[in-house]
């Protein structure tokens, strides 16, 4: 009984709390003192993890990332060179390293050092690149998309050598295709060329390293607000996949800021079938949304949740405080929620409703205001 109470807490917490959270690299900026006071001053700033990237031209050695350690700052370390067991034992004990971003290309047997970086505490996360060969990562039965060994992936958003040219094109539209093949319980982040213009959102990211835009913004505090707040979160359940990537389609082409909380696939082993649950992904665009301070701060201005009904989605998103969902059929009923209930997530049924009829709701959602006044009172009588 206690093993089935962990798996299911670790589960909700995998699925249904899934802020962007955002690392500042420091390499090529400075010495390693340059460096730490870069680190200290972004971490003020709400930046929640150190990215320590080390080239054949720029290693850290073990002294060097000690002293970073000692700033008591949760450390990403990405080798960019052949590593091996023996690499990190020369490392010693870091009390503040929790990942290391390693490629499955640079190492003599991947999965031993994986399991090795487990054993000693660390998540060992796989990096997914331009050069990565694609039978390696364009195969759902990859190991690197076993969560018991692998627990994420960075995918390099930049092609080597380019990065002053920012996203490619044909490179950057594989990373859905790695997020469609991903365990539920891995996390994604991405890396090169990373700004509140290129981030990915809709993609499924759960982080960003960034560099430059960070450690060269006139305000670091509100970079990282533009990297971690947008405009709707949307999510859904096996029942809803196709119309929620439809409504992302159509938000984006408003210009709206969304992003995909997932579900991303459907095609699970039977072991694995209750990742598909409404209530997941109804609790994770909630926590999301809501602006509980102190608990969950709030990224999105509002929720978008899809299962068959949407019956469901609103039942599970009104659990979480200061969530008020409305199950919307109609226009009007998007109108009134917003209007007079200050809606701040909508659901709905792929099975009951058209695509035309969902892009006139999810429009009219968005865009009526909340009237107040007598409304005010009785909203603050819902909580």
């Amino acid at each position: 009984m206690v093993s089935l109470t962990l798996a299911a807490a670790r589960l909700k917490k995998n699925l249904e709390f899934r802020p962007v959270h955002v690392a500042v690299s420091v390499f090529n900026f400075g010495t390693v003192e340059q460096k730490k006071a870069h680190a200290l001053r972004l971490r003020d700033a709400g930046v929640r993890f150190l990215h320590l990237d080390a080239t054949p031209e720029e290693k850290y050695t073990p002294e060097e990332i000690k002293q970073f350690d000692a700033l008591e700052m949760p450390i990403q370390y990405h080798p960019m060179f052949p590593v091996d067991q023996a690499h990190f034992e020369a490392l010693g004990n870091l009390r503040n390293l929790v990942t290391v971003f390693f490629h499955p290309t640079l190492t003599t047997d991947p999965q031993s050092l994986a399991h090795y970086l487990i054993g000693h505490g660390l998540d060992p996360y796989a990096v997914i690149a331009h050069d990565t060969p694609e039978q390696l990562w364009n195969d759902p039965s990859s190991y690197l998309y076993n969560p018991d060994l692998i627990k994420g992936i960075l995918f390099m958003t930049v092609m080597y050598g380019k990065s002053e040219r920012g996203f490619e094109s044909d490179w950057l539209s594989n990373l859905r295709k790695v997020r469609a093949s991903m365990h539920p319980a891995q996390r994604l982040w991405c890396d090169g060329a990373i700004s509140d213009k290129t981030i990915p959102l809709d993609c499924g990211i759960d982080g960003v390293v960034s560099a430059s835009y960070l450690l060269k913004a006139s305000d670091p505090r509100v970079a990282v607000e533009r990297l971690t707040n947008y405009d709707v979160a949307v999510g859904s359940d096996h029942a809803g996949l196709a119309l929620k990537s439809q409504i992302i389609e159509h938000l984006k082409q408003q210009g709206k800021r969304v992003r995909d909380i997932g579900l991303y696939h459907k095609e699970f082993v039977e072991a694995d079938a209750e990742y598909t649950d409404y209530p997941h992904y109804a609790h994770a665009v909630a926590n999301e949304v809501s602006d509980r301070e102190g608990v969950h701060l709030k990224h999105a201005q509002y929720g978008i949740v899809v299962c068959g009904s949407g019956q469901g989605s609103a039942m599970a998103a009104n659990k979480v405080p200061r969530i008020r969902a409305a199950l919307c059929r109609t226009e009007w009923d998007a109108e009134m929620a917003r209007k007079h209930n200050d809606a701040n997530v909508l659901t709905l049924g792929e099975r009951c409703t058209s695509v035309e009829d969902v892009y006139k709701i999810v429009d009219v959602f968005l865009k009526t205001e909340f009237e107040g006044g007598r409304h005010q009172r009785r909203v603050e009588k819902i909580e």
